[in-house]
């Protein structure tokens, strides 16, 4: 009887420390999980806008993190169009976008720093007074 006595004791002291833990645990796994889930790539909607009275035949787009590039993407917009969309795959972040636009007459460069969002769309707005 007595050692049935100190078993349920023993029980009693051990529920409390296995709830500490869980309460511990859990907040604990879901920081390390939205770290995880923002460093991980993922694609990002992007849009580049340009000012209306350039004619642009080429984009070239160069996406950098910490000095390193890691993704490039170039298109050929038809005539007439003010913009390109497309999905860059990128993790949460900070980024240095150089973006060059080759018109009929001349090139232009731009750079811009963005901030790359675990939802919602990105958009660039280079060229003319922008």
């Amino acid at each position: 009887m007595q050692s049935r006595l100190l078993a349920l004791r023993e029980r009693a002291r051990a529920i409390p420390r296995w709830r500490f833990l869980v309460l511990l645990l859990v907040p604990l796994a879901l920081v390390v999980g939205r770290e995880v889930h923002g460093a991980m790539s993922h694609d990002i909607p992007v849009m580049i806008r340009w000012a209306d009275d350039e004619a642009i035949e080429r984009v070239s787009v160069e996406y950098a993190r910490d000095g390193e590039v890691v993704q490039t993407a170039v298109f050929h917009p038809g005539r007439g169009a003010r913009s390109v969309r497309h999905e860059a795959h990128l993790g949460t972040g900070r980024y240095d976008v150089s973006v060059e636009l080759q018109g009929v007459d001349e090139t232009r460069a731009y750079r811009r720093r963005v901030d790359a969002p675990s939802e919602g769309t990105v958009i660039l707005r280079v060229g003319g007074d922008r």
